[in-house]
């Protein structure tokens, strides 16, 4: 799923409460929104995804695989979340692109769940939305490797910025 953090945890909110949106709406505000993103991993072994790969090419990719999951990472992005975003999403409940969604504890101001994902990753997801124009989150997932699960934590901070989203993608 390619879509700015603050979109993908909205995202996650409905699609996962689909049944409870209409009683229990998310406390967020629509429009143009900045996240930022901080990351940091760490993966014991090889991932499973090289561990068939020919030498010489699991050579050449894990040093970058290795690199872009465990080098603390901060990335900022600006989103434009719309109502016709909230409205697709909760047609799609409990799954994404390679996800499925369980044991989801939701509310006006926070959601959280459980994911597992096709290629073996699992994880926690919670964001809590102290106020319309923000939330908060945390996301740890294991990754599989061939010496136990890797993890890779994110913390989420997103800030609505403009009811327009003239500027934002999206």
């Amino acid at each position: 799923m390619h879509l700015p953090i603050v979109r993908y945890a909205a995202a996650l909110a409905l699609t996962t409460c689909a049944p409870l949106a209409a009683a229990q709406a998310p406390h967020i505000k629509i429009g143009g929104w900045s996240t930022t993103a901080k990351r940091q991993g760490h993966l014991p072994g090889l991932l499973l995804a090289l561990k068939d790969a020919p030498p010489d090419v699991r050579a050449r990719l894990e040093p970058a695989m290795r690199k872009a999951w465990e080098e603390p990472r901060t990335d900022v992005s600006k989103g434009c979340l719309t109502k016709a975003d909230l409205t697709d999403w909760a047609k799609h409940a409990g799954t994404d692109d390679d996800c499925t969604y369980s044991n989801v504890k939701t509310s006006a101001t926070s959601w959280e769940a459980d994911m597992v994902c096709a290629e073996g990753r699992t994880g926690h997801f919670r964001v809590e939305t102290p106020s319309p124009e923000r939330i908060i989150g945390k996301m740890v997932v294991k990754i599989p490797t061939t010496k136990g699960p890797g993890t890779v934590t994110i913390d989420l901070d997103g800030r609505w910025v403009s009811a327009s989203c003239k500027g934002f993608d999206g």
